[in-house]
Order: C-alpha cells, then structure tokens, then sequence
C-alpha cells in the first residue's frame, strides 16, 4: 500500500443486479454509491463477482464494491474484498433503504443490526460483531386503506417496485445527500456526516 495511504474503506450500495431492478426502491443503496463514483469521476470494473470501484481520496482509499449477486446472498461477494483488503468494521460504509424510515429521511449510525433488511443480514454474517456504519435511506411503507401495510407480498412488491414520479424526485435527493454523506464521512468522520445528514430532506 502507498505509504501515504492512511486507511482502506469499504463502500457497499445494497441492491440488486440488473438494469431491470436498478430504478427500484430496493436498490436506493446503489444509486447513492453510483453518484459518489460520479462524483469522483470514477467507473466500475469487474472483480470476481462484484463490480468495483477502487480509488485514493483524502489519503484514504475507498473501494466501492456492486455485487453481481441478489441481495440476499450478496454478503460473501463483498466480503471477499473485505478480507483481501483487511478492512475493519470501523472502515465499513453499508447504504440500504430502509422501509421503516419515512420517505427523504437519511440516518447514519454505528450499528450491529441488519435492519430486517436481507443485504445486511446476508453481509453481516461474514463480519466480526463490531458496528459498522450504516447509510439508512427510507423509501416508508406501503399505506393500504389509510394505513402502513404489513403483508409481506405487498412490503415485498413495494420494495421491488418503482418510486412514484413526486417520490422520486424526493428520492433523487435523498441519494445525492447520501453520496455527499459517504464522501463526509472518508474526509472527515461519521459524526460529522451524522450532524450534517440526519434530518429530513425537503421534498
């Protein structure tokens, strides 16, 4: 490693693999991470599995990582990585949408626990116990007759499907913050991105 390098970080978007998922609520974890590799002007390439993105920033070098995988089982694709790499759980940025968190809210946290979503379950498996950090971007719940729905076929098809056009502008949004919000949190820290990111977004 170049000696001016300071740490290695890990960069995952949860999603599904595919043109055909992409614009879906579910993989709002991967939208964020494409725009942060825009941002910095860097393209994807073919590792095993995953599809990588690895680059310097602030003397740090981050390697945002794209499984090939369903998300379900994706967990060792980026673990292998992982690994390879010596990344610990501290250098770990996960961006998952979260059902359970209101449309255009983002939070960032230290967290142990997958969230019930199946990406971060599939992942955490192959990590240590400590936190890592979590990118939480909320897409809510499905509302029927006036009320948030439950079903799984329903939260299932809901989290499968694509964002309404007055949603998805507000979406748009929330995964342009998170992308500025992985980039704060590499230059400066997590508090940091937390004090600037954990709001809610006008819509």
């Amino acid at each position: 490693m170049n000696k001016n390098i300071k740490d290695n970080f890990a960069v995952i978007g949860l999603g599904n693999p595919g043109r055909k998922y992409m614009p879906t609520r579910h993989n709002c974890g991967q939208i964020s991470v494409n725009k942060f590799i825009k941002n910095n002007d860097q393209v994807y390439k073919k590792w095993k599995n995953i599809l990588l993105a690895d680059f310097a920033l602030n003397n740090q070098k981050v390697f945002c990582m794209q499984s090939q995988e369903f998300l379900n089982v994706s967990g060792h694709s980026y673990y292998q990585l992982i690994k390879e790499k010596k990344i610990t759980n501290k250098n770990i940025i996960v961006i998952a949408d979260d059902i359970d968190i209101d449309v255009g809210r983002l939070i960032i946290q230290n967290s142990k626990s997958s969230g019930g979503n199946n990406g971060m379950k599939s992942l955490l498996r192959y990590l240590s116990p400590e936190p890592i950090i979590k990118i939480r971007i909320g897409i809510g719940r499905p509302i029927i007759n006036g009320k948030p729905s439950y079903d799984q076929k329903i939260v299932s098809d809901w989290v499968l499907g694509k964002p309404e056009p007055k949603e998805l502008i507000v979406l748009k949004e929330t995964t342009e913050q998170a992308a500025l919000a992985i980039e704060t949190i590499i230059n400066y820290s997590i508090e940091e991105a937390m004090n600037q990111f954990n709001k809610i977004i006008p819509g």
